[in-house]
């Protein structure tokens, strides 16, 4: 499977440009560090920790879950290679990146992992993985201008956010919703990670009496269900991890569950409202998710949505606005009821 194929280039650059901007990512998905950018081959070729044989066996395990979802959305499946996962010592990465433990490169088509995170755990590692994975095999348009070799290249569309460009990756529009999708998606994946048997030993130590015990605290301490808590450390009384973007997750099942009220004779349950957010994501068409959102929310509710932002408080503003979206647009339904 060519990479490249799958990537949607638009602007006014000339047919050879797009497609040798195609070529490029292909060449950067299939023979990955011959073909990244000199400085990024020579910090990973210097500093890049080698995967040991449970990491390499996680990483299949992603692709095989990836790969269900997107034969479930009527998409060809493909396998991210393994050399395009780079775990790195802390320092390294924070030069790379200055976000969370890991992240994804979608020119370089690869990613990057902080080893002082997601090696504390394989269950971790395992969901770190999955999520960036997901973005990796996200729809992807790319905005192409120029001339000759002086083209520049702008992130159009990934999954479902939308704008901006790589040199200011922070103007996004639908960046909250993207990461929701990715992250409701991962936390069910994380669940069945203990199933495995590359982790019985983990699934041994996390379903103890203490491991349990230490969720409970860590879950009361900072306000938490328990089951947003991936890890645990045996050693230190204060280290654990957890599941990223719980508001914006909120938010993203409220939508579904209004939805699927909204349309029951089209959605029996939650989780077919859900699918439809996933397809999106694999597809970049939003139209769908759109009108759904607007029939149930009124108008412009989906541009609201789509300006939640990947802050910890944004999905807890937008889940207010959306809620008083939701009551106003019900009330506009009944007969001599005020709109307000």
């Amino acid at each position: 499977m060519e990479r490249g194929s799958r990537v949607r280039i638009i602007g006014n650059a000339s047919e050879e440009g797009k497609e040798k901007v195609r070529v490029d990512i292909d060449n950067a998905f299939h023979h990955h560090i011959e073909y990244l950018p000199n400085d990024l081959r020579e910090k990973f070729q210097q500093n890049e920790l080698p995967k040991i044989e449970q990491e390499i066996a996680l990483i299949a395990c992603v692709n095989k879950a990836t790969n269900e979802l997107l034969e479930q959305c009527g998409i060809d499946v493909f396998d991210v290679p393994v050399e395009n996962y780079h775990i790195l010592p802390a320092d390294i990465y924070k030069e790379i990146s200055l976000f969370g433990h890991a992240e994804h490169q979608w020119i370089e088509q690869s990613m990057v992992f902080n080893a002082d995170h997601v090696r504390k755990s394989p269950v971790y590692f395992g969901s770190c993985v999955f999520h960036e994975t997901l973005h990796i095999k996200a729809h992807l348009s790319l905005l192409v201008q120029g001339e000759g070799d002086d083209l520049w290249i702008y992130y159009y569309r990934a999954g479902v956010s939308a704008g901006g460009t790589f040199q200011d990756e922070l103007h996004k529009h639908f960046s909250g919703l993207d990461e929701a999708i990715i992250a409701c998606q991962q936390k069910e994946f994380t669940h069945r990670l203990l199933s495995l048997t590359v982790l019985e030993e983990e699934k041994d130590w996390l379903l103890s009496d203490e491991a349990l015990a230490k969720k409970k605290r860590f879950a009361e301490k900072h306000d938490l269900s328990e089951d947003e808590i991936i890890w645990v450390s045996k050693s230190d009384p204060d280290d654990f991890e957890g599941m990223g973007y719980a508001s914006q997750r909120r938010v993203l099942e409220y939508v579904c569950k209004e939805i699927q009220k909204e349309f029951p004779d089209r959605f029996s349950v939650v989780d077919d409202v859900f699918k439809e957010f996933l397809q999106a994501h694999f597809t970049g068409r939003l139209l769908p998710i759109a009108r759904l959102v607007e029939e149930t929310f009124g108008e412009g509710s989906f541009r609201l949505l789509g300006n939640m932002g990947v802050e910890q408080d944004s999905g807890v503003l937008y889940l207010e606005s959306l809620q008083k979206a939701r009551g106003r647009h019900i009330r506009g339904r009944i007969p001599g009821k005020e709109k307000v």
